[in-house]
Order: C-alpha cells, then sequence, then structure tokens
C-alpha cells in the first residue's frame, strides 16, 4: 500500500470512537482477544459482533493491528503504538485548551492534567520499565476521565496509579511509589492532644507530624519487608523508629578540643559563634553549653561528657567556693532550659574520684596547659566534683529537683582508701538519697575495662575495642533494637526448637537493620552533610568516630517468656532456670560468633 493510501486508512480508520478506544485499549493492557476487546468496551458479543469485527479489520487493512495466529490476540503494530499514543496526545491537548482536569500539584501549584507526569514519577520513583510506565499512565488518565473531576490533587492521582499497581500485582513499584504522611484526622488529633504531651508548644505538634512521616519512611524505604514486618507485629522494636534514617542515638563528647578553640561547637561555626579558647571556668562552661545546645539536634537519645571534673579542673585554681557554685549552678540551670522551644536532650556526666593513670601524664587543655598535666590537678578535681555535687543537692526556685544531667560516679581503687575520695563518695550518696539522680560505676571489678562511659539513657561504651580515648570518646551507641522474649514464646507455642529457631531469627534480623543503620549515619554525615559537627576533621580523623560505635541489641520479658513456654514459675521449677539460660546462651553465642564481620559496627549487648 502507497503511503497515500496508508495514511487516508488511517484517517478513515480513527474517525470512529470505537476504533480508537480499541487502540487505546490494546496500548493499555496488551495483547486482547476477540471477546476481551469487546467485554471491555461493554459491547454485546451477540448482537455487536458483525459490526465489531468491521472495525477490526478496519484496523487490521490500516496496519494499526495484527492478529497472533497462535494465540488469535490483536496487538499494536509500532505504527499502531505510534497512532495511539498521538491520540492521548490530542486528548490531553484538548483537556488543557478546555482547562479540563487540573491537578493540584504537590508543590502548591494548579495546572492542567498530564499523564507524562505519571509516567516520569513511575520511572524516577519506583524503577518501572518504560512501556510499562506507559501503559499504566494511559490506564489511569482513562479512569480518571471517567470520574468527571474538574480538580483532581495529586496524591488522588497517585492513589489511582497505585490502586493499578495493586491490581496488576506489582506491590514493590506500588511500594516504592507511596506517599507518606498522616491521615487529615490523625493530624487533627496530634494538635488537640499535644497539651497533654511533655513540653506542649506549636513544635512539638510539628515534630510529632514529622516523627510519623520519617517512621513510615525507615519501615517503607530504609529496612527489608522482613524486618520490617518484624517491628510492626512486635517480635522485635527498633527504638527511636523516628529518627531511624537520620541520627545515631548517642554521643559521647569530648570536651578538649572545643574549650581549647580547636572545633566550634556547632561544627563550622555558621550557626553559632565560633568561640575563642575560654580561659576561665565561664567561658569553658559557655563553650560546653554550646556543645551540647547544637549537638542536641544530631542525636536522638542522650549526650555524654567524660572527665568532667577533670578536665575543668585546670580552669578553677586561684577561684573561691561561692564562685565556682554560681558559674555551675549557671551552667545547670541552662541545661535544664529551652532555647527557642527545643529543649536540650539529657546530658550524662562522667566524673572521676582520682586521676585515672592513663590520664596522669596527659598535657592539660586550659589555663597554663602547655606546661602541666592532668596528675597534676588531683585536689581540684575532687574539688570540682564536690561543689557540683553540692549544686545537684539544691533545688529549683519552686523547690523542684533539676534532673539534667545525670551523674556517673566512676569508684576507681584510690578513692575506697583516701579521705577525699570519701568525702565525695558521701556526698553523692546524700544527693542520690535526695533525688536519686546518681549512678555508681564500679571500676574495681576485673571485668572491667581501663575506661568506661555511660550516657543517660544507660549505654555504655568501654575502651576494650581501642583504647582509653578512641574506644570511649567521639563515640556513641548508633542504635537498639529490642527483642521482644514473650511474643517469641507465644509463637514457639511451647515447642523449644521453634523458639530457638525464632530466637535466632530476630537476632539475624537485628543484625541486618543494625548494619543498615551504621551505613544510613555514614550517609547522613559524609554524602547529605546533615550532621556537620560529626563530619569535621580533628587530628586526621572525623569528630565521630562511627567505625568505632557500638550498636544495641537487647531484650525484654526473659522470665515471662519461659513462664508461658514451660507453664511454669522460675521459683517452683528449674525447667524454666534451664531454658532462661539456654536463650542467653544462645545470644551470647550468637553475639560471638558475628563479631569478626561486626568489627566495624561493633554490636554490642544490653539488658533492657
Amino acid at each position: 500500500m502507497s503511503s497515500k493510501n496508508l495514511l487516508e486508512s488511517i484517517l478513515s480508520a480513527l474517525s470512529n470512537e470505537v476504533r480508537a478506544e480499541v487502540l487505546k485499549l490494546i496500548s493499555m493492557e496488551g495483547p486482547l482477544s476477540f471477546t476481551e476487546i469487546m467485554e471491555r468496551l461493554e459491547m454485546n458479543p451477540k448482537s455487536d459482533a458483525g459490526k465489531f469485527g468491521y472495525h477490526l479489520r478496519m484496523l487490521t487493512d490500516a496496519e494499526l493491528i495484527k492478529a497472533d495466529e497462535s494465540s488469535g490476540k490483536y496487538y499494536l503494530t509500532i505504527l499502531g503504538q505510534d497512532v495511539a499514543n498521538f491520540i492521548y496526545g490530542v486528548e490531553d491537548a484538548v483537556r488543557r485548551k478546555k482547562g479540563e482536569m487540573l491537578v493540584r500539584t504537590s508543590s502548591l501549584t494548579i495546572e492542567p492534567f498530564d499523564r507524562k507526569k505519571i509516567v516520569d514519577a513511575l520511572i524516577r520513583e519506583a524503577g518501572v520499565p518504560r512501556k510499562l510506565a506507559e501503559s499504566v499512565s494511559k490506564e489511569a488518565e482513562d479512569r480518571l476521565k471517567k470520574l468527571q473531576v474538574r480538580y483532581l490533587a495529586a496524591a488522588l492521582v497517585r492513589e489511582f496509579v497505585n490502586a493499578i499497581l495493586l491490581e496488576k500485582g506489582l506491590e514493590e513499584y506500588r511500594h516504592a511509589l507511596t506517599r507518606l504522611g498522616q491521615p487529615v484526622y490523625d493530624v487533627t488529633t496530634t494538635i488537640k492532644n499535644a497539651a497533654f504531651r511533655d513540653y506542649p508548644s506549636p513544635e512539638k505538634v510539628h515534630s510529632f507530624a514529622g516523627d510519623a512521616v520519617l517512621e513510615e519512611y525507615m519501615l517503607l524505604k530504609i529496612l527489608p519487608r522482613t524486618i520490617a514486618d518484624a517491628h510492626l507485629c512486635g517480635a522485635i522494636h527498633i527504638n527511636n523508629a523516628n529518627y531511624w534514617a537520620l541520627r545515631p542515638a548517642d554521643i559521647q563528647h569530648d570536651i578538649r578540643p572545643i574549650i581549647q578553640g580547636q572545633l566550634p561547637a556547632d561544627g563550622t561555626g555558621l550557626t553559632m559563634p565560633a568561640h575563642y579558647a575560654p580561659t576561665t571556668l565561664k567561658g569553658a562552661l559557655y563553650t560546653i553549653n554550646s556543645l551540647i545546645r547544637s549537638s542536641s539536634k544530631l542525636v536522638s537519645n542522650s549526650q555524654s561528657l567524660g572527665f568532667f571534673n577533670i578536665f575543668l579542673a585546670p580552669y578553677i585554681q586561684n577561684m573561691d567556693d561561692a564562685e565556682i557554685r554560681s558559674e555551675l549552678k549557671d551552667f545547670i540551670f541552662e541545661l535544664n532550659s529551652s532555647a527557642n522551644g527545643v529543649y536540650v536532650s539529657p546530658i550524662a556526666i562522667n566524673a572521676e574520684l582520682e586521676i585515672p593513670q592513663f590520664l596522669e601524664s596527659i598535657k592539660c587543655v586550659g589555663p597554663n596547659g602547655k606546661n602541666s598535666v592532668y596528675g597534676d590537678y588531683y585536689n581540684e578535681s575532687l574539688r570540682l566534683l564536690e561543689l557540683f555535687l553540692d549544686v545537684l543537692k539544691e533545688p529549683d526556685g519552686n523547690q523542684k529537683p533539676l534532673l539534667n544531667p545525670a551523674v556517673f560516679i566512676k569508684i576507681r581503687k584510690k578513692a575506697l582508701v583516701t579521705d577525699i575520695g570519701h568525702e565525695c563518695l558521701e556526698k553523692a550518696y546524700r544527693l542520690a538519697e535526695r533525688w536519686g539522680t546518681v549512678y555508681f560505676v564500679n571500676h574495681t571489678l576485673p571485668w572491667q575495662q581501663d575506661n568506661v562511659f555511660y550516657n543517660a539513657d544507660l549505654s555504655r561504651v568501654d575502651s576494650e575495642w581501642k583504647d582509653w580515648d578512641s574506644g570511649t570518646l567521639r563515640v556513641g551507641t548508633l542504635d537498639n533494637i529490642t527483642l521482644n522474649l514473650p511474643r517469641i514464646a507465644y509463637e514457639a507455642n511451647g515447642d523449644d526448637d521453634r523458639l530457638m529457631e525464632r530466637l535466632s531469627e530476630l537476632l539475624e534480623l537485628s543484625r541486618e537493620a543494625l548494619s543498615i543503620k551504621k551505613q544510613i549515619i555514614e550517609e547522613r554525615i559524609y554524602s547529605d552533610r546533615l550532621l556537620p559537627l560529626f563530619k569535621e576533621e580533628l587530628d586526621g580523623n572525623s569528630y565521630f568516630r562511627l567505625s568505632d560505635s557500638p550498636s544495641i541489641i537487647s531484650y525484654v520479658g526473659l522470665p515471662e517468656a519461659v513462664q508461658y513456654h514451660t507453664g511454669l514459675d522460675l521459683a517452683d521449677s528449674e525447667e524454666p532456670l534451664k531454658l532462661s539460660i539456654k536463650m542467653i546462651e544462645l545470644m551470647d553465642s550468637y553475639t560471638k560468633q558475628i563479631l569478626p564481620s561486626m568489627r566495624q559496627l561493633r554490636c554490642g549487648w544490653g539488658i533492657h
């Protein structure tokens, strides 16, 4: 057939609405049989078959469709696909001309409906092959046209596309295309109930809504479905789910480079002034407070300050007790106050009752630092600690305790045989008796390392992995996953083998999730630059020592789990105790087994 005659045949074929709809239908759904096409177009096979056969012959003669000899189904030729796309393009142009099917976009503009944007979104967001994306977009367009709605929301268009993907069994693509957010009702409820949550404020409402979105993002985008399902069904609990994709849980600060003026408190000096190296206690405490305030936005749980009284001891020379108390009181009040409605995260102060041997010959930071070492400031460090405990014992103006910071008193052997050590311990006991904000760390036990630090959420790091410095300073717990042991027992339904098998499965899922967490934090620090202080270089390394930072797999409900599984109480029989030991041994064995491959992650154990 000549080009002229073929063009006339095509135009003649397109002059009928039924034939145009046939081309669009096959373009959307792929090859269809004679009967299937009639059913889709809602034609009667008995009364309309002859007339419909005529339409198919017209399309065949125009070389727009062909019948497959083996299946008998009609499919579009390359020319037919081009013509079908042309029909969609003409319809789009007509709608834009008439102002039909306007879309309220997510960028808060109103634009004419454009099917190509669906195609682009499917390819960009979900990695859908172009041919499939074209087919889905055409089907979505046809369905939306039938609604006869003048204004469409972008969210509604996305819902239609997701429904089509589900109908076609393409759940993974729908998973990637899902829109994150809360229903209107949930946002309203959040606003109405915010006053009953801690520190109510508009900023808190904003935070709650954002937390919900980011937890959804973690479950849909960051973690594999198996881990997300384990969290949702309660078999494991992913702590800090709202910040999982953004922040580590804790950090153990090294205040020396900050008070030395070596590094701005925010890492860059862009959001806070870059403080000079202070020469007074007031200046040092101000700089530390700046560090804590800026880092509150970088961690999920808490921050810790190590060797607090030792590193600040050089600053109290030639100061009287009243002046030191005044500066410490201002520091503590600042820790318990807010700035712009954002409250400081819980703080842990790790204090020493002696100068540890590994610190004695380390040069000081501060006044006369070049000419002295920390071993020279034993008396000053204990004097500072005593005054610090005195201030913490005092209530605020309304006779309420100042709960920030939590204080961890590290008890080494020398503190137990000196008068000044006993005096400090006595004050710590009195503080614990009154407010309960003091923890005691027994460093005399043989299993303890040279150094150990705790954070306000009771997470722990020690020097076993590296040394007293790189193993415990500028590191932090990346996050914590808690195993729900009663849930595991419930699922096992009395089967010992299934109990241990399920426990092993959840341990492996937890390990995988924490490995992903490390990768995510690495991206946030180095690729996305969301944690500026953590990225800043210090002595050839980043401030936050990511590779030396541990993660925690913890567990809850061991007594309840063995009682449910055995039907016996721990106090009444040895069987529950034996099962408890067996479960703990499995968990301990698992951590030792994965330890070589997890050195970069430093997987640790916590019991909650």
